[in-house]
């Protein structure tokens, strides 16, 4: 179950169910998880305009800071920390509840460029102080004058590789990936991913990357239902992958 306190008095109703969800999921599993958290349109596109905040509701966004207040780690595309515009990833009720529970008020992202072309200007632009580790195959060294900006190289970059480093440097025992689409692809074929939390938004998109883009999983894989909640016109799918 997730250790943090329920939302502080005065909270919305969508922070409090996004609290009981999140709770409810996590109580529901072992304590070692990899839940993936994606939105999509009615046609399974992950993003309009590049962006997924024009498939999102206030509800959705709630959902996503409880996964993250709950979570060890964050593990996110290159390509998606460019383009999302990563700053306040929880409020301060949340973060002051991590710090009480002996955790860091944010947590940390990790994400993969194999080549290390990462624009950190553009990822830092609108929070200086994230807490970035970037795996990669490049042989490059942390860049000066970015103290939150830790680099990790593999001689084979993967999903796996990079799950399994964490866990073991960082202790990182629930892990949520935010996409983009082709990371959770590569999360979910590599066989890590416990959980799928899926909003579907009430658009129909026509173009643009699709969620689990270029997903290959050879054998079906089975999902259990764990919850499916409406809210208005948006549809909330909680699955655990069971194999």
């Amino acid at each position: 179950m997730s250790d943090a306190p329920d939302p502080p008095p005065g909270s919305s109703p969508e922070a409090r169910w996004a609290h009981g969800r999140v709770q409810s999921a996590l109580a529901a599993g072992p304590p070692e998880r990899v839940v993936g958290v994606m939105v999509a349109s009615v046609d399974f596109r992950a993003a309009v305009a590049g962006r997924s905040g024009g498939l999102s509701s206030e509800a959705d966004r709630e959902l996503l800071r409880a996964w993250r207040a709950a979570s060890d780690l964050l593990l996110v595309g290159a390509r998606t920390l460019e383009q999302e515009r990563y700053g306040a990833l929880v409020t301060p009720a949340q973060s002051a509840s991590r710090v009480a529970a002996g955790r860091p008020p944010v947590p940390p992202i990790v994400t993969l460029s194999r080549g290390f072309d990462l624009d950190l200007d553009q990822v830092l632009g609108y929070d200086e102080q994230l807490d970035v580790t970037v795996y990669t195959e490049a042989d490059v060294t942390a860049p000066a004058g970015r103290p939150s900006v830790g680099v990790v190289r593999l001689a084979r970059l993967t999903a796996a590789a990079a799950i399994a480093h964490a866990r073991r440097e960082a202790g990182a025992t629930r892990i949520l990936c935010e996409g983009g689409p082709t990371l959770l692809a590569r999360v979910a074929q590599s066989g890590l991913l416990t959980d799928l939390s899926l909003t579907v938004s009430p658009l129909l998109v026509g173009h643009g990357p699709v969620v689990l883009a270029d997903f290959e999983a050879g054998e079906p894989r089975r999902l259990a239902l764990h919850d499916v909640h409406r809210d208005g016109d948006f549809v909330f799918l909680h699955h655990r992958v069971s194999g």
